[in-house]
């Protein structure tokens, strides 16, 4: 019992995972970067729709903000749906969209740069609440993501961008189930957008979504590069893009302070099922920066194809 109590104590009056400051206007792109993003963007899909899909974008956040890679995200997909025609985009923050009845109208939904319990409410709203109150905002987001879950088990597509990882992943807001259709959860990002470029490594590069793309088998990139927690299994899913961190020194003197995984296994774009579901994560997209590549822009328009369920794949992990 005083467990219990201790334990709710935490979960009623805890800040530390949700942003305790209200948020600032996302920012408005500058014609420049708006018409770098759009030259970037593919102009023929991948595979043709078998039928007009219709895909949510939420970017909705209850921890830090990503401002730039969320306004560069929307742009490059707005972009992608308007070149190529695979999928009618709606955006929308509300977090009613994820009611069944909601939900059921999208073949698909993209979790933009979303951060902290994100169906739940920021810091400063929840500390104006009182305990009982607080308990129930935070009911009702479990029951949410639940319904996210179902949806993805019965059918649904899912794509997550970036800080997606970020999400209901600190006690005691976790939410098991969240993190185990994801894959796992962000942990830590030695290699910020202020390191040295790293190197990716292509894993698959005769899958469908990303033959093609790269003609070497490796590429640099410089962006902000998350470390999955214990929770990531690669052979539950089919790793697309990892990090070579033998190829990737950490050269910040805040990243070098940051412990790198034993294992070196850092997963940056994966694909798999889940139950009848689609799933994809999109490790890339701090900021605007590489939605003006074409290789990213492209690479972003298959996963989105892969989760509406129009370009095939496999999913199967695959020995590394």
């Amino acid at each position: 019992m005083k467990k219990a109590l201790i334990l709710l104590f935490c979960l009623l009056n805890a800040e530390f995972a949700l942003n305790a400051k209200p948020y600032k206007a996302d920012p408005v792109l500058s014609a420049k970067d708006m018409a770098e993003i759009k030259s970037a963007a593919p102009l023929k899909a991948a595979a043709k729709p078998l039928k007009q899909r219709k895909v949510l974008v939420f970017s909705r956040t209850c921890g830090f903000r990503h401002y730039n890679g969320i306004a560069g995200a929307k742009q490059a997909l707005k972009n992608i749906a308007e070149n190529t025609g695979i999928c009618e985009l709606h955006f929308s923050d509300d977090t009613s969209e994820f009611e069944p009845e909601n939900l059921e109208k999208y073949d698909a939904v993209v979790i933009n740069n979303s951060t902290g319990m994100f169906l739940s409410e920021r810091g400063d709203v929840l500390n104006k609440l009182s305990e009982n109150e607080k308990a129930k905002v935070i009911k009702n987001s479990d029951r949410l993501i639940g319904n996210l879950v179902k949806y993805v088990e019965n059918g649904g597509g899912f794509l997550g961008i970036h800080a997606s990882a970020d999400s209901y992943n600190y006690e005691p807001f976790k939410n098991a189930t969240f993190v185990k259709m994801m894959n796992g959860h962000f942990v830590s990002h030695p290699w910020s957008i202020q390191n040295a470029p790293v190197t990716i490594r292509i894993e698959d590069k005769n899958s469908p979504i990303l033959k093609g793309i790269w003609r070497e088998n490796s590429f640099k990139i410089t962006d902000e590069i998350y470390q999955l927690s214990n929770d990531f299994n690669r052979n539950s899913c089919r790793v697309l893009l990892s990090l070579d961190i033998d190829k990737s020194p950490v050269t910040t003197k805040r990243g070098k302070t940051i412990k790198i995984r034993e294992d070196k296994d850092v997963a940056l774009v994966f694909i798999r099922k889940y139950g009848k579901g689609k799933l994809a994560y999109f490790g890339f997209g701090h900021d605007i920066n590489n939605y003006k590549d074409k290789n990213i822009s492209e690479l972003l328009m298959r996963l989105t194809q892969f989760v509406c369920g129009d370009l095939e794949a496999d999913t199967s992990p695959a020995i590394k």
